[in-house]
């Protein structure tokens, strides 16, 4: 896999050999395209995960240009064995997928605007013992996601 930028990569807490990078195609400036991407084999694959994460976070929303969704932190939610469930900040808050092979991949946003605010979410870390993410957010403070596997998997109908 070739990002050339690499924002941010996260390992799979159950399976090191699952691993997410995420980023964009570009060097020389900020217009390449944004991508996710994943591989179950310790690299000898890689996936593009991004599917339909560029409208989920809406940043085409009533524009002719689309907005960049910025790939900013990665995380991976040890909630079911065998299936990566991956979360990542933009620009929109965090966002979840569970990546199923031969399926579409499909995001849905975490927590409502009054849980987490529709800001740049800058780093994820997942505390196990209390089951809790928290957001680090651009220019709004840290939140606090509790009971997160419940939230993921309600948002993603586990």
């Amino acid at each position: 896999v070739s990002h050339k930028r690499t924002v941010s990569l996260a390992v799979d807490p159950n399976d090191s050999s699952v691993v997410a990078v995420s980023g964009w195609t570009s060097l020389v400036d900020n217009k390449g395209k944004e991508v996710i991407h994943l591989t179950l084999d310790s690299g000898k694959t890689w996936l593009d995960i991004t599917g339909d994460l560029t409208n989920s976070t809406g940043v085409c929303a009533n524009r002719d240009v689309c907005g960049k969704w910025r790939p900013s932190a990665l995380l991976m939610l040890p909630i079911a064995s065998k299936t990566p469930v991956v979360l990542v900040g933009t620009v929109s808050g965090v966002f979840a997928t569970v990546v199923k092979k031969g399926e579409n991949v499909t995001w849905m946003r975490l927590g409502g605007c009054t849980e987490l605010p529709l800001v740049l979410a800058a780093g994820l870390s997942y505390d196990a013992a209390s089951d809790t993410v928290v957001v680090a957010t651009m220019g709004r403070g840290v939140y606090i996601l509790p009971t997160a596997t419940a939230l993921v998997r309600r948002a993603l109908s586990l």
